[in-house]
C-alpha cells in the first residue's frame, strides 16, 4: 500500500464531512469498519404494590449557632456618648477641692509596738563610722537592703550548687 502525498498548501480548503471531521482525500476502503448504533429499548416502570416505601431517619446535621445581639452603629455611638458624659460628670465631682492622692495610712498608737527600755549592757559595740545600709521607700515604709556580703555569699552558693548538679548529672548519664 502506498501512502498518498498531500498538498499542504490547500489545508485550509479541506472539506469537512457531517461530523465536522476533515476529509483529507484518502481514496479506497476505510480502515475503520462501520459500527451499527446500539439498540435502545424502552422499559416500563416496575410496579410493586406489596412493599412499603423505605423510611430514612437521618440525623439533623445543621449546626445551631448562638445568636449574638450586636448593636447597630447608632446604638454603639449612643452608648459611647453616655459613657463619656458619665466620665465627665465624675471629673466634675472630683473638682471639690479634695486632694487626688491619699496619704499613707498611719497606725494608731495602740496598735504600734511599744519599745521596751531595759538596762541591759551591750555585748559588742558597733563602730560609729560604719556607713548606713541603703534603704528605699515603698508606700511610705523604709525598707533596708541586705548587706552586700550576704548577697555575694548567696550568689556564690547558687553558682557552686548549679555546677555540682550539672557535673553529677553529666557523670551519671555518661
Amino acid at each position: 500500500m502506498e501512502i498518498q502525498k498531500i498538498n499542504t498548501n490547500d489545508i485550509a480548503n479541506i472539506p469537512n464531512n457531517t461530523n465536522q471531521i476533515p476529509k483529507i482525500g484518502i481514496n479506497g476502503p476505510s480502515i475503520i469498519p462501520t459500527i451499527e448504533p446500539p439498540v435502545v429499548k424502552s422499559t416500563e416502570v416496575p410496579v410493586v404494590r406489596g412493599l412499603a416505601l423505605p423510611v430514612f431517619q437521618m440525623p439533623d446535621t445543621s449546626i445551631k449557632y448562638p445568636v449574638i445581639d450586636v448593636p447597630t452603629q447608632e446604638e454603639f455611638d449612643a452608648a459611647v456618648k453616655a459613657e463619656r458624659e458619665k466620665q465627665a460628670a465624675e471629673q466634675q465631682e472630683k473638682t471639690r477641692g479634695l486632694p487626688d492622692t491619699t496619704p499613707p495610712p498611719q497606725l494608731p498608737q495602740i496598735v504600734q509596738t511599744p519599745t521596751i527600755q531595759t538596762a541591759i549592757s551591750p555585748i559588742a559595740e558597733i563602730a560609729a563610722n560604719k556607713p548606713p545600709t541603703p534603704t528605699f521607700t515603698v508606700g511610705g515604709i523604709d525598707i533596708n537592703l541586705p548587706d552586700p556580703s550576704l548577697v555575694a555569699t548567696a550568689g556564690a552558693v547558687a553558682v557552686v550548687t548549679t555546677a555540682a548538679t550539672i557535673a553529677s548529672t553529666t557523670a551519671l548519664n555518661a
